[in-house]
């Protein structure tokens, strides 16, 4: 018997509420039906799903190969490494799936897979990255810290009677440093604003010498 005639045998058995006869020919067409689509050529769920899994485990390779260059270059690749480190753990996940006949699950997994594949992409660099963003902010604290001093010197020389003004262009030349190397910061060109910040605090130091 056919798949066809399983599936209309099953759907006689229904009709007369006949249920248990009406499954076991359901599923008799179900795999009758599967097993001609095969004998067709065509490719089974799970022929699909580990040609997915192999398609992926190539992608992985392919970036391991882009961080394995761009480490080359100098560029930090930390984060990029954890990344398809986590990648290829859940690759043995969605293949253990696989494995259980669980083709739902082991679709969900190849999605994060391809998400964290992506990511380990973008996050070249971003170590790096943000190590000279704490660089940066670091040399505005710095820059700030020295300005604020150098005024306190000048008011306690201006009460003093001193002559001041060297002193205060200098520090108003600094606070224009400063104002720069924040605008840097705020379009991530941290080695400008470090460059700038570092200007700023040499300006109000000198300052404090001319008082």
């Amino acid at each position: 018997m056919d798949a066809r005639d399983d599936f209309y045998t099953a759907v006689e058995a229904y009709l007369t509420s006949n249920y248990q006869r009406a499954i076991a020919f359901a599923n008799d067409a179900e795999n009758n039906a599967i097993d001609a689509f095969e004998d067709a050529g065509g490719e089974s769920e799970e022929d699909e799903v580990e040609e997915y899994l192999d398609e992926l485990a190539d992608e992985i390779d392919d970036a391991w190969t882009t961080v394995e260059a761009a480490d080359d270059d100098g560029d930090d690749v930390r984060e990029s490494e954890d990344l398809l480190g986590e990648a290829e753990d859940r690759l043995e996940d969605a293949e253990a799936a696989l494995d259980d006949n669980d083709y739902d699950e082991a679709r969900d997994i190849g999605d994060e897979i391809e998400d964290l594949i992506d990511d380990a992409i973008d996050a070249i660099g971003n170590s790096r990255n943000n190590d000279d963003e704490d660089e940066a902010e670091d040399a505005i604290k710095d820059a700030e810290n020295a300005i604020d001093d150098a005024w306190d010197e000048i008011n306690d020389a201006q009460d003093d009677g001193g002559d001041t003004d060297a002193a205060e262009d200098l520090v108003e030349e600094a606070e224009d440093r400063l104002e720069e190397a924040e605008d840097a910061f705020d379009d991530e060109d941290y080695d400008d604003a470090i460059d700038l910040a570092d200007e700023a605090r040499e300006l109000a130091e000198d300052a404090i010498d001319e008082l």
